[in-house]
């Protein structure tokens, strides 16, 4: 029988990408804009935004299948996040 495996859900971001401003970040639709246009995440992956007291971005992605982790975006995110 195989063992089914659950895909990462949670994912902490701390290095941001040059020119987003995310030093002052102001409105969840500006870490939203952020995921979907500089990290590429699909908006229908996307659950939950929020910053932590440490100004880590924190993610939280919903439907994530065997599929999902082979595709680019998901990859990358698994690269630059933090464990």
């Amino acid at each position: 029988m195989k063992s089914k495996v659950e895909p990462e859900r949670y994912f902490i971001v701390s290095d941001f990408e040059d020119g987003w401003g995310m030093e002052d970040i102001q409105c969840e639709e500006q870490l939203f804009s952020y995921c979907t246009e500089a990290l590429f995440i699909p908006e229908e992956f996307i659950e939950e935004l929020n910053v932590n007291d440490a100004y880590n971005l924190e993610i939280f992605l919903s439907s994530i299948d065997l599929d999902t982790v082979d595709e680019d975006w998901y990859v990358n995110l698994m690269k630059i996040s933090k464990e």
